[in-house]
């Protein structure tokens, strides 16, 4: 059954304007945090129909911005969770086009919420991330989606480098 979706002006809650947007410089993240919107954009935009080609957008920005090694598992890590989302709630999360210049500087309060949750997972801040994910989640709780995000927090956790150090796969001779 198609979902009905949802629009800035139908989303409301704390911290946001009177519109349901919240400026991208008020959201208490760091760099790496931040720069999942767009890629939670455009897999939010794939999941509701609106360009089903936008999984492929989300990947590319993800190894542009991170690296293949990186970025990839990040896309994929981020498009389970959208998803897990998106199954579980009754209407799509408001949230903005991922391709207008003008959305850039701007986040709804879903977005806003989500990206807090994801900063407060990757730094075990269990009270702080399910105040988040219950705003996300619009109050219900699902096993399956904090697993999800807090394995994508685990997986990339604060302080761990970007690029972690290769390995080459090898022999050891043990005398």
């Amino acid at each position: 059954m198609l979902k009905k979706i949802r629009t800035d002006s139908d989303y409301s809650g704390d911290g946001a304007s009177k519109n349901g947007l919240v400026p991208v410089s008020n959201i208490n993240c760091d760099s790496f945090e931040l720069g999942l919107l767009p890629i939670i954009r455009h897999f939010l935009m794939s999941l509701t129909g609106q360009r089903p080609d936008a999984w492929f957008l989300a990947y590319a920005i993800a190894a542009e911005r991170l690296g293949e090694r990186m970025g990839f598992p990040v896309a994929h890590g981020l498009a389970g969770i959208t998803e897990r989302s998106i199954e579980l709630l009754d209407t799509h999360p408001p949230f903005k086009d991922p391709l207008c210049a003008d959305n850039r500087s701007v986040a709804t309060e879903y977005e806003a919420a989500f990206l807090e949750m994801m900063h407060h997972m990757r730094r075990d801040q269990t009270q702080q991330a399910r105040a988040k994910a219950a705003i996300v989640m619009q109050n219900r709780e699902d096993p399956g989606f904090i697993r999800a995000c807090l394995a994508f927090a685990r997986r990339h956790r604060v302080g761990d480098p970007a690029q972690p150090a290769e390995v080459p796969p090898g022999l050891k001779i043990i005398s």
